[in-house]
């Protein structure tokens, strides 16, 4: 029993030590987001392998919406190799859409770093492989930029349920949950970080509140650079 419980107590520490390791380790991004515009149709993201070994690079787009899969963003290289301390730059080109965008699309990034295969030295270290995924924004030609965008927000009620509008062409990014005023009773509009153009969610409002009472959603949006902004309190129109 002693024996094994060092052995757990070394596999912990071995766990720990590697964690610890790899939160400052493999390929870092210098950007926390992706912003592409259709008037360029291309743009990049260097990434740098603080890792002590070279690491393959592997870079993939995927969409998080089912409908936006004629867009596509192509990454370039989509695999490369990182030698320690390096920088890699990769560049994303946009291939043209057959009609002119109209709205803001949103998709996402991984970027992985893969170590070498181990060689019998390092085969009883711990290896973790790291993956940042990142928000995409591709925004239409002459789209004018907006900081503020979830103002543009309409919520109101249908029945017991409490409705959210996107009218606008930009992607909404905020916080799962919200905050019914006057009564501060705390829920969950939406199932994502993000609400899409043109998108409508619903959410069911608490069985023992009067969508009557209701006069405002208090919103926590977050900035398209992924920045905390402050609450906004969006009013429910009738």
């Amino acid at each position: 029993m002693r024996r094994s419980a060092a052995l757990l107590a070394l596999a912990a520490c071995g766990w720990a030590a590697a964690a610890a390791q790899n939160a400052s380790s493999g390929l870092v991004p210098d950007a926390a987001v992706l912003l592409v515009s259709e008037d360029g149709g291309q743009a990049q993201i260097g990434l740098q392998n603080r890792d002590p070994r070279p690491l393959l690079l592997y870079s993939r787009i995927y969409d998080v919406d089912e409908g936006d899969r004629a867009l596509k963003l192509v990454p370039l290289p989509s695999v490369a190799r990182v030698e320690p301390q390096a920088r890699q730059v990769v560049r994303f080109v946009l291939e043209r859409p057959e009609q002119p965008l109209v709205a803001q699309h949103f998709k996402r990034v991984t970027f992985e770093g893969i170590p070498p295969r181990s060689t019998a030295r390092d085969r009883s270290q711990v290896q973790l492989n790291i993956r940042y995924d990142l928000p995409v924004v591709i925004s239409p030609r002459g789209l004018e930029p907006d900081d503020a965008p979830w103002r543009r927000l309409l919520l109101g009620t249908e029945g017991r349920e409490l409705v959210l509008r996107n009218p606008s062409a930009y992607v909404v990014r905020l916080a799962r949950e919200t905050l019914l005023l006057p009564a501060q009773r705390p829920l969950e509009l939406l199932g994502r970080t993000f609400i899409l153009p043109g998108e409508v969610l619903h959410a069911a409002l608490p069985a023992d509140l009067d969508p009557a009472s209701l006069s405002a959603v208090r919103l926590f949006p977050t900035t398209l650079h992924g920045f905390a902004a402050a609450p906004y309190d969006a009013a429910i129109r009738r």
